[in-house]
C-alpha cells in the first residue's frame, strides 16, 4: 500500500474470520493442564482464553469435540487456539473477535508455521556457494564439501550445516505495525512478512517486545 506522501509500504493483509471465544481458563486449572506447568513453572499462573475460528459443518467432527461449542450456543469451529490473558482481559464465552480489537499503530506478534520446502541441498537450505561450474568439477556443482576434520577430532560436530528437512517450523514475526484495518471486510494490513504461505492460519498477540 502506498502513504498519503507517496511512500510505499509492503504489507501483509490478514482476514480474521469468523473469531469467538469459546471458553476461559482459569488461572487455577490451566497452572495444572502440562502446557501451563512449563509456562508458570516460576511466576504467577495467568488464565486463558480459548478461542476458535471458522465454522463447520457438525458432521465432519467427533459428538465429544461438538459438545464443547455446544455449551456456548456456537458451531463446530475448524481451528482451535489457546491466548494467555491477565484477570483484566478476560472475555466472555460467545464473544466474537473482529478486526476492530485492535487499532491503527499497535504493534503485534504473529505466530504461524514457515513455508514448508521439503529436502533441500546445502545451496538452498543455508545459501552454500557450491562448487565450480567447470575446470574438471564432476557432479560436484552444488555440493557441501568436507562435513569434519580427518585427525583427532575426526568426527561430526553437533549443527553441522548439511542437506535435510527446509522449513515448515513454528516461527514468530515480532513488532509487526498495524498500519490499516477494513472494518468492513475484517482485514488487517500489518507492515512486513508474516510466517507461512498465502491463507495459511496465523495467530495474533500484542507483542512483548518494549515499547
Amino acid at each position: 500500500m502506498w502513504e498519503k506522501d507517496g511512500k510505499k509500504v509492503v504489507c501483509t493483509v490478514l482476514h480474521v474470520l469468523d473469531n469467538h471465544v469459546i471458553r476461559y481458563v482459569p488461572p487455577e486449572e490451566y497452572a495444572k493442564s502440562i502446557i501451563g506447568a512449563k509456562v508458570f513453572r516460576n511466576r504467577k499462573p495467568l488464565g486463558c482464553l480459548v478461542v476458535g475460528a471458522e465454522a463447520a459443518n457438525p458432521d465432519r467432527f467427533t459428538r465429544q469435540y461438538c459438545s464443547l461449542f455446544s455449551e456456548v450456543g456456537l458451531l463446530p469451529k475448524k481451528r482451535l487456539a489457546r491466548f494467555i490473558v491477565t484477570p483484566n482481559a478476560v472475555l466472555p464465552p460467545c464473544t466474537p473477535l473482529t478486526a476492530g480489537h485492535f487499532v491503527i499503530g499497535q504493534a503485534v506478534d504473529v505466530y504461524g508455521k514457515t513455508i514448508d520446502y521439503g529436502f533441500q541441498g546445502v545451496v538452498k537450505r543455508w545459501g552454500f556457494k557450491g562448487g565450480p561450474a567447470s575446470h574438471g568439477a564432476t557432479k560436484f556443482h552444488r555440493r557441501g564439501g568436507t562435513i569434519g576434520t580427518g585427525r583427532d577430532k575426526a568426527r561430526v560436530w553437533p549443527g553441522q550445516k548439511m542437506p535435510g528437512h527446509m522449513g515448515s517450523e513454528r516461527r514468530f514475526c515480532r513488532g509487526l505495525k498495524i498500519v490499516r484495518i477494513n472494518m468492513k471486510y475484517n482485514v488487517i494490513y500489518v507492515k512486513g512478512t508474516v510466517p507461512g504461505p498465502t491463507n495459511s492460519i496465523v495467530q495474533i498477540f500484542d507483542t512483548l517486545l518494549p515499547r
